[in-house]
């Protein structure tokens, strides 16, 4: 389907639909598009450019592609961070097995609560 210039209200819906049509394609070296958010997004904007009666079909898909890709990006970064950090909360929470190593962190932590005392009372 050929693209018209601008969303109007009267080919909103052909708009959608082309959209739709113009999805890439899951590969291996594409995320796949979540395609209830891009399609949510649409909705949203959709009054807005109707309003604003000079956005193009071509402007608008690209904008709500570049959307999804940032929101991932940021989901993504969120879950690498999540995860660095259960993994440091595991790792202080084990107990280490070997006799020295348990000596050794349990005369950390008691250093740490005499420091952390010592700072509540002045």
């Amino acid at each position: 389907m050929e693209s018209p210039e601008y969303i109007t209200e009267e080919n909103q819906y052909n708009f959608i639909i082309w959209c739709n049509q113009s999805l890439p394609q899951k590969t291996p070296l594409h995320t796949s598009i979540n395609i209830d958010k891009f399609n949510m997004l649409l909705q949203i904007n959709m009054e807005e450019w109707i309003f604003k009666n000079n956005v193009s079909w071509e402007f608008a898909y690209g904008n709500i592609i570049d959307t999804l890709k940032a929101q991932q990006e940021i989901e993504n970064s969120m879950n690498e961070e999540t995860k660095k950090k259960e993994e440091r909360e595991k790792e202080e929470r084990e107990k280490p097995s070997d006799k020295i190593k348990r000596r050794e962190l349990f005369a950390k932590k008691a250093e740490e609560r005499q420091i952390n005392t010592k700072k509540f009372k002045r």
